[in-house]
């Protein structure tokens, strides 16, 4: 176990642990979840069942940087960060970020437990090691401190700007993007008819061409032995998709397949994972993959069979699942996880405002990388735009 405990400079009844390495976080797993269920907004991808599927496949060569704000011998907050190496503007830089990114975040709460500004700031000085001027031991040495898709309107946000701020650290808050959702406190009527005419028309002639193909069924796996084996089907239904060609999704590897079976097989043991497959016939034509919490329903990921596209089967399959959402009254939000790309926008124009959030540490890559994101391309966007 790697940790370094220090006494909290604005909670003076609370310790800090930083926490290096898994086998020195597993003792905190039911905490974890604890802090996870007091957490307004967070969402599974920050739950500890993710948590474990995902570093044990894919952490690859990140180091763990997990700050436990605790009182007592009780975690009363958990900053869960990631230390990763890159090279942005050929410079190698070393990046404190959450767990899981660039690609596996959905709006990552910074700091999960109640909200307390002075825990948070406790956590921010121990884990970066900047903390009123005095320096940590055995903290990661790191240049950008980089958050994506934080809620803008998220107290937390203003908490580490001013932390940042009042220890002479440069920042930069910028618009990322809107995430979509989806209100499922209405009918299925009501819904189709207020996104318009032409969507339900599309609908039904993509519908009678995949009838031409074959008779058409959606089947919903939910226990554990079903996920399994849909998510099978699933994988089968990705390699015929155009994501693959592309390399995207699970083509990337075998770990990131790994990871994703063991993460639903966690969720569906409470009956909080679903995969829905569409048939023409016997023939899988598009799978979704979703996750559920107490609310929310989040549509994780989909893809159709590219040779049925004339068919529009993954859009098919987006509306028989809300339909079925909508009549099913259990759920009052569908998330549709990620940017708000067009196919998304379809379904809605609800969306919640997310930012990307950089802090710049006092070094001297650092300082220069924080000249040009702060100063510098803000300026060349502005001549830009005068034309």
């Amino acid at each position: 176990m790697n940790t370094t405990t220090a006494m909290a400079d604005v909670v003076s009844d609370h310790t800090v642990s930083v926490v290096r390495d898994f086998t020195g976080l597993k003792p905190y797993e039911q905490a974890w979840r604890a802090l996870h269920r007091a957490t307004p907004g967070a969402t599974p991808w920050q739950e500890w069942d993710w948590l474990e599927a995902w570093w044990n496949a894919m952490g690859g060569d990140a180091e763990l940087c997990v700050s436990l704000v605790k009182r007592g011998d009780q975690p009363v907050l958990a900053l869960p960060l990631q230390l990763r190496r890159r090279r942005m503007m050929g410079v190698p830089v070393r990046i404190l970020e959450p767990l899981g990114m660039p690609d596996e975040i959905n709006r990552p709460v910074p700091g999960l437990g109640e909200f307390h500004e002075g825990r948070l700031q406790a956590a921010l000085g121990a884990v970066s090691g900047v903390s009123t001027g005095r320096q940590r031991v055995n903290v990661p040495a790191w240049d950008l401190l980089w958050l994506d898709e934080v809620e803008h309107d998220d107290p937390r946000v203003e908490v580490m700007l001013a932390w940042a701020r009042g220890n002479g650290l440069l920042t930069g808050l910028w618009p990322l993007h809107p995430c979509p959702c989806l209100n499922l406190e209405q009918s299925w009527p009501d819904y189709l008819a207020g996104r318009g005419r032409h969507l339900a028309r599309n609908l039904r002639a993509a519908r009678r061409r995949l009838e031409a193909r074959g008779d058409v069924r959606v089947d919903i796996a939910v226990l554990p032995d079903e996920i399994d084996a849909a998510y099978d089907v699933f994988l089968a239904v990705h390699a015929r998709s155009w994501k693959a060609g592309a390399g995207l999704g699970f083509t990337r590897g075998r770990a990131y397949r790994a990871y994703y079976r063991e993460f639903l097989a966690r969720l569906s043991r409470d009956g909080r994972a679903r995969i829905l497959t569409l048939y023409a016939g016997e023939t899988p034509v598009a799978a979704a993959i979703a996750v559920t919490d107490s609310e929310t329903y989040y549509g994780a990921q989909i893809a159709h069979d590219e040779r049925f596209a004339d068919c529009s089967p993954g859009t098919l399959l987006e509306a028989l699942e809300l339909e079925g959402l909508l009549d099913e009254r259990r759920y009052r939000t569908y998330d549709f996880f990620g940017a708000a790309l067009t196919n998304k926008r379809r379904w809605t124009g609800d969306a919640r405002q997310t930012s990307r959030l950089l802090v710049f540490n006092n070094t001297p890559r650092a300082w220069a990388l924080g000249q040009y994101f702060v100063r510098v391309k803000p300026g060349l966007q502005r001549l830009r735009a005068e034309g």
